[in-house]
């Protein structure tokens, strides 16, 4: 077992648990087992994940959650449990959360009641700043920058290589990894990034979009990476410009030109179209269709607002 996984659970077993801890890093699987096994020690205080399906003080979300089922938790929250002492809630990929969900979480995270824990799982850089400083941070491994760095220098990566395709990546290994062996992969991440560039200046990057709509990974990872790129807009918009580490940095001049000229407003329902057609990307629909879906409502929304 890794040892960040162990120290976690240690501090759980010697009631010392935080209120809300953002998992990172290692395998999808790995990260929500471990999420499991942090419940069933808070709710049972054993390792039996087994009994959290029929447990009332448990409950299993996703990134995609509406905004109305972060209400859901709000007013949860403030109840009594049912038939243990504390009540878990678990979030898988908190960084495909929309704004407006965000929003309603952070009101939950800033003041939770007595025994109430939120378990976070995501990819790092990509989860907004004022989510992750409410939470602490618990790295299995591949989700640390130095250590990714170090898995593609073992690969033959040059030490500068290696940063610039762990930041490319957002300190996902296998992204990353990926990124280094295959040119056609790094031109895929630039041509999603230019298209999202494209759309911020109320343009239709139809074109790129044809080119990728047949294979649906492509156009899953696609999206992937203009999420990303707009993350980095989020925080360009909410810092002084200085010191931001972004996953796009090879495109920093263009983003920090959209992020000073279109509103935080704006750049949120941008991230929240995009969260969207992810989501559908992950539906037996038309990827074609969901493309062009989303071009037409980025342009919507860069057209009508400032």
């Amino acid at each position: 077992m890794n040892a960040a996984a162990e120290k976690l659970k240690a501090s759980i077993r010697e009631g010392r648990a935080m209120h809300g801890y953002i998992i990172t890093g290692g395998d999808e699987t790995v990260t929500e087992k471990l999420m499991l096994e942090c419940a069933a020690l808070l709710i049972f205080g054993n390792e039996d994940t087994d009994r959290l399906a029929n447990s009332p003080d448990f409950a299993l979300l996703d990134g995609s959650i509406k905004v109305d089922e972060v209400r859901d938790i709000r007013r949860e929250v403030n109840k009594t449990t049912y038939s243990s002492i504390n009540r878990v809630f678990l979030i898988r990929n908190a960084h495909l959360m929309n704004a407006s969900s965000i929003n309603a979480m952070l009101k939950v995270l800033e003041e939770p009641p007595e025994g109430t824990y939120f378990f976070l799982s995501g990819i790092e850089p990509r989860i907004i700043p004022t989510i992750r400083s409410r939470c602490m941070i618990v790295r299995l491994g591949e989700g640390d920058p130095a250590e990714v760095q170090l898995a593609l220098e073992a690969l033959g990566a040059s030490a500068a290589d290696a940063r610039r395709y762990t930041a490319y990546a957002c300190a996902s290994l296998d992204t990353a990894k990926r990124l280094y062996e295959d040119e056609s992969f790094r031109e895929l991440r630039s041509g999603a990034i230019e298209a999202l560039i494209a759309l911020l200046n109320k343009e239709l990057p139809f074109s790129f979009f044809k080119k990728i709509e047949k294979d649906r990974t492509a156009a899953m990872n696609s999206v992937e990476f203009m999420l990303a790129a707009c993350h980095d807009l989020i925080a360009l918009r909410s810092s002084t410009g200085c010191g931001v580490s972004l996953c796009a940095s090879d495109f920093e001049s263009e983003l920090r030109l959209a992020a000073n000229s279109i509103g935080f407003t704006v750049i949120c329902e941008v991230a929240a179209k995009l969260t969207e057609a992810c989501e559908r990307l992950t539906s037996n629909a038309s990827s074609g269709q969901i493309l062009d879906r989303l071009a037409v409502d980025v342009n919507a929304v860069v057209t009508r607002r400032k």
